[in-house]
């Protein structure tokens, strides 16, 4: 076990906001079930979604209802009758085995920022390597391209505050240059197998907030 204190600055919302919120009655096992469909067949993945946001700020992603998998077919047919009851959700696998799940109408403007330069390596700081999906994740976010886009498009997003005693988590290899968000965050599935998932989400006041999170074993 080793000390562990992580904080995004430019956007902070405390992890209980989210935690409280997914509790309640909106709450139940699709994240899971999504995951366990891709694990057994050795595939990882992405889910892009809409939905309204309930408060101001930004937060993690709920996942969209889906219903118990039947496992009769392959894993994309699985997969689109799990989300059977959201008729803009689609399921398609790349030629490399990349699974997406994507609804038709949500905006992907924010996938395809530009990053220059990325590394996962320790900062100069020494605050140390990356450790973990959601902690690599934190590290695309905060790219300067990605705070550009955001302060541009007055838009929020969902942060992380992690602290106190954590694991030590498995570390994200390497850099990356001139790459995509979307290929930033298939990057870490690499290091971590499963699939994240990015929220567009709309405040109660009209802003705009696009969440993240990331779902490994």
């Amino acid at each position: 076990m080793a000390s562990c204190r992580v904080i995004l600055a430019w956007a902070l919302v405390l992890v209980t906001s989210s935690v409280a919120q997914q509790i309640g009655n909106r709450y139940d096992n699709s994240s899971r079930l999504i995951l366990d469909e891709l694990n057994d067949t050795h595939v990882s993945g992405s889910l892009v979604f809409s939905a309204t946001c309930d408060f101001h700020l930004g937060r993690f992603p709920i996942v969209p209802r889906v219903r118990t998998p039947r496992r009769s077919g392959s894993t994309v047919d699985d997969l689109q009758l799990m989300f059977g009851g959201d008729s803009k959700m689609r399921v398609t696998r790349e030629p490399s085995g990349m699974v997406r799940m994507a609804e038709t109408d949500v905006p992907t403007d924010i996938l395809e920022v530009k990053i220059h330069h990325i590394s996962f390596h320790a900062a100069p700081s020494g605050s140390g390597p990356v450790g973990g999906a959601r902690l690599a994740m934190m590290r695309v976010l905060g790219a300067p391209e990605v705070k550009v886009f955001m302060e541009e498009h007055d838009t929020t997003t969902g942060a992380f505050r992690l602290e106190g005693i954590c694991p030590k988590l498995p570390e994200v290899p390497g850099e990356l240059n001139d790459v995509t968000v979307l290929q930033a965050l298939d990057y870490i599935l690499k290091a971590f197998p499963g699939y994240w998932a990015y929220e567009n989400c709309t405040t109660p006041d009209g802003r705009r907030s696009v969440n993240f999170d990331f779902y490994s074993e």
